[in-house]
């Protein structure tokens, strides 16, 4: 009687140390496993940024900051608009002008390689009767309310003047371009100007954080914020303002 109790007993402690056991693996399994899966998250990220991003250095191209007061006479130009309380409102919409959120800017890129002689991209509308060419620097969309960002990027605008006259009854569309890597705006005019011409529409591209005189840290989080902050400046912000509906990505 005594012997056949033992055994149970042995039994049923085995059993309970072998379940145990094995939890205990089971734990250690699945703590290994995930923190190997954060590590490789981890890595992969750290992979992309390194090895995805390679932005030209120097910048393709130079940029010069226009007079507070060319500015202010860009934005008298605007029409169809009303002042409401340091607030623009156009079709019911309202839109905050107590902080503007970009500048006209001056774009300058070299003509030859050895980076001597720049050319004002203002001159090549002589050259390129169809087009009209501007750019700007555009602050970044805050990521929360607490964040004091003022970064920004910068953004090329070519209009095809026979697409301009479009806009104006809304049948126009325009062509937001993200370029390629290891290139900027500066080695990308004469392109962006080809497609204006070839599609017979107005192209918009802009460079990436790092990216020519963009500033800030270039991530693939920040190409996506990048092109929401473009997207949001031409449909909601940019004087002669685009519909969503005719913008192509």
């Amino acid at each position: 009687m005594s012997s056949s109790t033992s055994d149970s007993n042995s039994n049923f402690n085995s059993k309970k140390f072998t379940s145990s056991n094995s939890e205990s693996i089971e734990k250690h399994d699945k703590n290994k496993g995930s923190c190997c899966t954060n590590l490789m998250k981890f890595c992969s990220k750290v992979i992309v940024n390194n090895f995805s991003f390679h932005a030209p250095s120097p910048a393709e191209y130079e940029i010069k900051e226009r007079k507070e007061e060319e500015n202010l006479d860009m934005h008298r130009t605007m029409t169809n608009y009303s002042m409401i309380n340091g607030y623009l409102e156009k079709n019911n919409r309202i839109f905050s002008c107590k902080e503007k959120k970009y500048k006209e800017i001056e774009f300058f890129i070299y003509s030859n390689s050895c980076r001597k002689t720049k050319i004002n991209i203002k001159d090549l509308e002589k050259i390129y009767p169809f087009m009209k060419i501007n750019a700007y620097k555009v602050q970044k969309n805050q990521r929360n309310d607490k964040e004091k960002d003022k970064e920004s990027i910068i953004v090329l605008e070519i209009l095809n003047k026979k697409s301009e006259l479009l806009s104006s009854t809304n049948q126009a569309n325009s062509i937001l371009f993200c370029h390629g890597n290891a290139t900027d705006l500066g080695k990308s005019v004469y392109q962006l100007i080809d497609f204006c011409y070839q599609f017979q529409c107005s192209i918009y591209s802009f460079d990436y954080s790092g990216y020519g005189h963009s500033k800030g840290k270039t991530t693939e989080s920040a190409v996506y914020r990048d092109m929401s902050t473009v997207i949001e400046f031409l449909t909601l912000n940019k004087p002669g303002q685009i519909r969503i509906s005719n913008l192509i990505l």
